[in-house]
């Protein structure tokens, strides 16, 4: 029976789970991107609920690194009880452990060991040198100096502990405590260190680029990925030295979640210390244009995380650096730890809302 959802020309609904492809890895990692005789295509799944009365879409995570999203949109007129899902109300608080720079340092951006370390070898908060609590204090020079920072935390720690500091876990809680986990209201990255025995995220996209080459020989993932994205209209923003672009994911896990790629194809192009000082201000930049359209949108709580590779890997197998800022509404429960993103939006009206220039499909106010 064939799919009654509107979708883009390159976009397949499907009722048949064998048309998810998996690729060989162990476990298996199944991926929305499917080359075809026609070209480039993702592949959405529909499937019924118990009752038969509603549809759910289940697009596994084209990144690799997590479960499936799940779009169901009787979820937007779900009936919870009062302030079920709300705040409890804000305590005013005077006192911020960032509020006093350290004397002799003019960046926009300073960094300090975190004091309570849980990152191998290197633990730094990378903050703003202004009090920065609402996404709309933020300025376009100010995100910029934090990409270059965490390309100098990284030589740093390369040049301390040699071989052993394999990479960079780079991310940021930001705004409401119980939805981003953020427990300092000042603007700040976690920048720690990863060991060759530290999970490390980026694997699993790496993996997932070696296994789609073994099945289409010559071929590289990332670039098929940006191609069927282009195609499927989810490009939201490009950097103004186009080194780098901004995309609503297929596979989002949050609502509004927007994804930024590196554009380069040739040479390394995994992790920090790979990119270039234009490539460095171009995910500055783009950092700052979405924080500002996710503030028009109301959003008050987000995360971010960087996709890279290891220091040690060969990337040759194409693999870019990606980040990933995903706007926070709720907060975790079970499905999710499960592995199940559960959201009520499908990722092209994202990106026509995120281009702030479209329709406006979904808000992020609480």
């Amino acid at each position: 029976m064939p799919s009654e959802l509107p979708t883009p020309k390159n976009v397949i609904v499907t009722q048949d789970p064998a048309e998810l492809l998996s690729y060989p890895l162990n476990p298996p990692v199944r991926s929305p991107l499917k080359r075809t005789g026609q070209g480039l295509r993702f592949v959405i799944l529909q499937q019924p609920t118990k009752s038969g009365k509603d549809k759910v879409y289940t697009i596994p995570d084209a990144l690799g690194s997590g479960g499936d999203t799940q779009i169901g949109e009787s979820r937007k007129s779900r009936v919870m009880p009062p302030g079920q899902t709300a705040n409890p109300p804000e305590v005013p608080n005077d006192k911020c452990d960032f509020d006093k720079p350290p004397e002799g340092v003019d960046r926009k951006m300073l960094e300090v060991d975190n004091i309570k370390p849980f990152g191998p070898m290197v633990h730094k908060l990378v903050y703003s040198r202004r009090h920065i609590e609402k996404l709309r204090e933020i300025k376009p020079d100010d995100l910029p100096d934090a990409v270059v920072q965490f390309y100098e935390i990284a030589e740093n720690g390369c040049r301390t502990f040699g071989a052993i500091f394999d990479g960079l876990a780079v991310g940021m809680n930001f705004g409401e405590y119980l939805r981003s986990g953020a427990s300092q209201r000042h603007l700040h990255y976690q920048v720690a260190g990863i060991s060759p025995a530290t999970y490390n995220p980026g694997d699993r996209l790496g993996a997932l680029c070696q296994a789609y080459r073994s099945v289409h020989p010559g071929e590289d993932y990332l670039s098929d990925y940006e191609e069927a994205l282009v195609a499927a209209n989810l490009v939201v923003a490009r950097a103004s030295n186009g080194r780098a672009f901004a995309f609503a994911p297929i596979s989002p896990r949050f609502k509004g979640e927007v994804q930024i790629m590196l554009t380069r194809r040739e040479g390394q192009n995994g992790h920090i210390l790979d990119t270039t000082p234009q490539e460095r201000e171009a995910l500055g930049e783009l950092q700052y244009i979405l924080l500002e359209r996710l503030d028009w949108l109301g959003c008050v709580a987000l995360n971010q995380l960087w996709y890279m590779t290891r220091f040690s890997t060969a990337n040759t197998f194409g693999q870019r650096l990606i980040v990933s800022i995903c706007p926070r509404t709720s907060i975790m429960a079970q499905y999710e730890l499960l592995g199940y993103s559960v959201i009520d939006m499908m990722p092209w009206e994202a990106a026509a809302t995120l281009r702030a220039a479209e329709s406006l499909y979904f808000g992020l106010r609480p």
